[in-house]
């Protein structure tokens, strides 16, 4: 039973969710049968207690104590009753957040029943509803056009409508649409750089005309997506990032969570590709981008952020140089990280901090301090290792650090292009200890440069640098 979908679904389930859920199938007027909420109950002892497998005999046995034989399709019928009943719930528990749609449905019972005080009254509200809420962004302008037709609606059927300006629904509808139009295209282009796919993107260039003959850059729904979007056609063109950049600042609180999230990522990775193509500048915006996004924790997720975004962000600021800062943010957004990555990219962080101050001590110590058991970081760790050996001269131990890694890197099958890199590394790093003259110098330092898979490039060339100037 537990690979069901039900087990799963309720698996999910927190406290508070479990007893809401249980005053839901506890209603007669959503659930009338007794086998339902005994196999809730059956269910949720067994996600509880942990203790032996659960089976559907043991269930049908609770659910239908005065039956002395198995019947497979009780059991079938009432796990799916039970499994209706909790996407119900969760519906519910939705439209409770929401609130716009349970209104709306209520305007509309309103307006067919002729309750016109009613209507009137929940109109009111709803309107100011809208208003009070923070977000602009292009749900805003389609509920907008929503409440206003059905007042339009309403005031048709009464008066014959000429107490309302059809101009407005329109407007709202369009700010809507080419907002989600927007939205959509952002989300294809961005998909379509990394997996080759052709999107065939229709009306988006009578759509920019209309923005732009039309100043609709302004409406924040419009203007973000409108930038976005121009950064990803036009990536030479870097007017389109500051203004995004800009419109990000100031109209983020606009935007629901995980909305924005996208929207500053889009902004990061075109930096990342800027930087990529040349650009280093781009770095010291891309870190602008990360620390107001964490500022404002529109980089979150369920409280957290990422283990990616944390090691990113210090990459970053250790290449720009912020070491003062970088050792602020590693130390205060340490409980940020999802728990159970929290520890290891901690050590992690901070020994990638010590490196950079040459405290090679400290290095050893915090590496030594975790069992890395995350593929990624753990060759990362190991990586880092391998330098600090280097750099201090240990080269017994590096020649035999390097090898139990060449070995680890084999066994890890489904690395796909990092086993590629990371081999690479190892490739070049016992190169460089065994280079004795300019011709090799140079024959090195083009091999480094031509290969397209290698991570630590940089501190490779740096390396074969100071041999070269030595």
């Amino acid at each position: 039973m537990q690979d069901s979908l039900l087990y799963q679904g309720i698996a999910t389930l927190n406290k508070h969710e479990c007893r809401e859920f249980k005053k839901y199938i506890l209603s007669p007027y959503y659930n009338q049968r007794a086998e339902v909420i005994a196999l809730f109950d059956y269910l949720l002892l067994g996600l509880t207690q942990k203790k032996q497998a659960l089976n559907k005999e043991a269930a049908f046995a609770t659910m239908f104590p005065k039956e002395k034989i198995y019947d497979d399709y009780k059991v079938r019928a009432t796990n799916s009753i039970l499994l209706q009943l909790l996407e119900d719930f969760w519906a519910t528990e939705a439209l409770k957040i929401e609130k716009f749609t349970p209104k709306l449905t209520t305007i509309k019972e309103y307006r067919k029943r002729h309750l016109e005080k009613h209507l009137l009254r929940t109109m009111l509200e709803t309107e100011q509803q809208l208003e009070r809420q923070a977000f602009r962004n292009a749900t805003f302008h389609w509920q907008s056009y929503h409440l206003l037709l059905e007042k339009y609606r309403h005031f048709a059927a009464q008066r014959g409508g000429d107490e309302l300006n059809l101009q407005a629904i329109s407007d709202h509808l369009d700010y809507a649409y080419f907002s989600f139009k927007l939205q959509h295209a952002c989300a294809s282009l961005a998909h379509q750089s990394i997996y080759k796919i052709d999107y065939q993107l229709f009306m988006l260039p009578e759509i920019i005309a209309q923005i732009e003959n039309r100043q609709l850059q302004t409406f924040p729904a419009i203007g973000i997506y409108y930038y976005a979007y121009q950064c990803l056609v036009l990536s030479e063109s870097e007017t389109s990032f500051y203004q995004l950049k800009e419109n990000l600042s100031r109209f983020g609180a606009f935007f629901p969570a995980e909305e924005i999230r996208d929207l500053y990522l889009l902004a990061i990775n075109y930096c990342i590709k800027k930087n990529n193509d040349g650009k280093p500048d781009f770095l010291r915006f891309e870190l602008e981008l990360y620390q107001e996004g964490l500022m404002n924790k529109y980089l979150h997720i369920n409280g957290f952020i990422s283990r990616f975004t944390y090691r990113n962000v210090v990459t970053l600021a250790l290449i720009l140089g912020e070491f003062d800062w970088v050792a602020s943010f590693i130390e205060d957004f340490k409980t940020a990280i999802e728990p159970t990555h929290q520890e290891a990219n901690y050590k992690y962080c901070r020994a990638r901090l010590a490196y950079e101050k040459k405290d090679y001590k400290l290095v050893f110590s915090l590496l030594q301090e975790v069992d890395y058991e995350e593929t990624m970081i753990s060759l990362a760790a190991k990586s880092l290792l391998m330098k600090v050996l280097y750099e201090t001269q240990a080269y017994d131990a590096l020649d035999a650090h390097t090898e139990a890694m060449r070995i680890y890197i084999r066994r890890k099958a489904y690395m796909g292009y990092h086993q590629e890199n990371y081999l690479n590394l190892i490739k070049f790093t016992k190169q460089l200890l065994k280079i004795n003259n300019k011709k090799e110098i140079a024959e090195l330092h083009s091999a480094i440069q031509d290969c397209k898979a290698l991570v630590e490039r940089k501190w490779l060339l740096d390396r074969l640098g100071i041999i070269n100037n030595g």
